[in-house]
């Protein structure tokens, strides 16, 4: 199959079963704690290629509290297993959706963790892969129709 197909969708950028992330927790509380997790889990879970997991999460300054994560769902068909890089870079630099492109998804990812002091080797490898891959200018039409 190649790396960048119309209307397939594919998780590439999530957190493995048994590993662990550094980055940024936010608090949702007052009144619109219940709107902005909705928010949230309308963005991350209208595919189900997530499963959303309560863990303990480790703060900086001690503190460790329960956490609302959504980790890669290994049984959901978006999930993609050893896709190496250039396919990943291809798959994201092609791929849109609501919330706008992938690739600017990942370029804002970035861009959040360089401004809490973070970077994520993965995601630094993504992102220059993103930046160099060609993305084309024209999907070509697989309907047959013209």
């Amino acid at each position: 199959m190649p790396c960048c197909v119309p209307a397939v969708i594919t998780t590439l950028l999530s957190l493995e079963k048994g590993r662990s992330v550094e980055g940024v927790a936010y608090y949702l509380a007052g009144g619109a704690a219940k709107q902005d997790l909705l928010a949230i889990w309308t963005r991350e879970m209208v595919l189900g290629a997530y499963l959303p997991l309560w863990l303990d999460v480790s703060l900086e300054d001690g503190r460790v509290v329960s956490a609302l994560v959504f980790t890669a769902n290994h049984d959901d068909a978006h999930w993609r297993d050893g896709s190496t890089l250039s396919c990943v870079a291809e798959a994201i630099s092609c791929a849109e959706g609501p919330y706008g492109t992938n690739a600017d998804y990942v370029r804002q990812l970035r861009l959040s963790l360089q401004r809490e002091g973070l970077a994520d080797p993965y995601v630094e490898r993504v992102y220059k892969a993103v930046e160099n891959a060609r993305v084309p200018a024209q999907i070509a039409d697989v309907s047959g129709e013209d």
